[in-house]
């Protein structure tokens, strides 16, 4: 019998037609809505400032991608206990959406210039038994 993985899809509902809820979640500036905008094909913009996304938006992962989702952004996060409104937004999407419950996969999203900080967020996810994901971003940038 094969043993599953923490990577392995969620089992889907009964009916299998509930998408899976995917939730982006990091630092303030990591990259979160660049990343949301790839997968929805939104057109977000992205502002270089703390506190710039401050409630959190859901849209469908583009049909291209093949997996029926929903990606949840959400506004900066640098650990999981909040120190400010927005953050507490993130945390409390993150631990049960009131519509959607909650994520079965979480995104931490860390900028690779700040990546010990940042992995921070995403031991304390970990710890929180959450399915996780590491996305690192703005590689390109540590070669300038």
């Amino acid at each position: 019998m094969a043993q599953s993985s923490p990577l392995d899809p969620p089992k889907p509902t009964a009916s299998g037609s509930k998408p899976l809820l995917i939730a982006l979640v990091g630092p303030p500036n990591s990259g979160k809505t660049t990343l949301y905008n790839a997968l929805t094909g939104s057109r977000f913009r992205t502002v270089n400032y703390p506190g710039a996304t401050v409630e959190y938006s859901v849209g469908d992962a583009l049909p291209q991608l093949g997996l029926s989702a929903q990606i949840l952004d959400s506004p900066g996060l640098s650990s999981l206990n909040a120190h400010s409104p927005d953050e507490e937004v993130t945390i409390r999407a993150l631990f049960s959406h009131p519509r959607l419950g909650t994520p079965d996969l979480v995104v931490v999203v860390a900028d690779a210039s700040q990546l010990s900080r940042h992995l921070y967020l995403a031991q304390q996810i970990i710890a929180s038994g959450f399915r996780t994901v590491v996305a690192v971003t703005m590689v390109d940038m540590l070669q300038e």
